[in-house]
């Protein structure tokens, strides 16, 4: 028989939503939720059929020792949420790309964090197992709790140092966060000029499908790699209205230029 792991949610957003949503809850028994957000938590709370504490007052001071608690909260809350009574000695996992570990040891000796590498927005959350997953612990017991907890998620899950977490948070704000800005700036493009964005989907494939065995800026085409002065120029004329897209053009055009 597999064993069973209860745990307890501080915070109640899109993590917690989807840790909620596809820990089998055969294994992973979710005991009470608090968050901020009161409908939010409540909302969780019965989707995942458990207690939602209306405060945070309300948390049990007396859960056993082996309770893992999932502090699914903003960056910048994680070291004053660790400081809660209910939560000294336990097991604390944060879930922040760019929040070193140690922010928890003032509270306990068996703390980590578990970070999902994608994009996880709450109602757009469907089962996929190939996410992957970043984890660190403080001790060889919170690692294997780690190690479980992932391969229950995904088959894609990796041990990794502070300084390794944060460089792939810094490539995923690159590789995710940005380009959805470019694509926002081609709608607007597109709807100044009334023209369809569609026309744009093969390129789009193309250059998201571009062979991964192969650096990148050997790929690099259009005219500031060209150093096409003349087009250019065109092109930042075109953005005179929209001057902080004018001066991002000009940013990346000398980035490609120096690279």
């Amino acid at each position: 028989m597999q064993a069973q792991y209860e745990y307890i949610f501080i915070g109640s957003g899109n993590i917690a939503w989807y840790l909620g949503s596809f820990l089998p809850k055969d294994r992973f028994i979710c005991k009470g939720i608090y968050g901020k957000s009161k409908a939010n938590a409540m909302q969780l709370a019965t989707e995942v059929g458990i207690a939602n504490y209306g405060h945070i007052d309300e948390i049990p001071l007396n859960t056993p020792a082996n309770y893992l608690f999932f502090l699914a909260v903003t960056d910048s809350a994680i070291a004053e949420v660790a400081k809660l009574p209910a939560l000294q000695g336990k097991t604390l996992i944060h879930t922040s790309g760019t929040t070193a570990i140690d922010v928890l040891s003032g509270a306990t000796a068996n703390y980590g964090v578990i970070w999902c590498i994608y994009s996880i927005k709450k109602g757009k959350i469907l089962p996929d197992t190939t996410i992957p997953i970043a984890y660190q612990g403080s001790n060889e017991r919170v690692e294997n709790l780690l190690k479980i907890v992932c391969a229950v998620l995904t088959t894609q899950y990796i041990a990794t140092t502070y300084s390794q977490r944060s460089a792939m948070h810094l490539m995923a704000v690159f590789a995710n966060n940005f380009i959805n800005h470019i694509f926002a700036i081609n709608e607007k493009i597109a709807e100044g000029h009334h023209v369809s964005l569609e026309l744009l989907q093969p390129i789009i494939r193309q250059t998201l499908n571009n062979r991964p065995d192969e650096p990148a800026h050997t790929l690099q085409t259009g005219p500031a790699i060209r150093h096409d002065d003349k087009t250019i120029a065109k092109h930042l004329e075109m953005l005179n209205d929209m001057p902080y897209i004018k001066d991002l053009y000009q940013a990346i055009t000398l980035s490609i230029q120096h690279y």
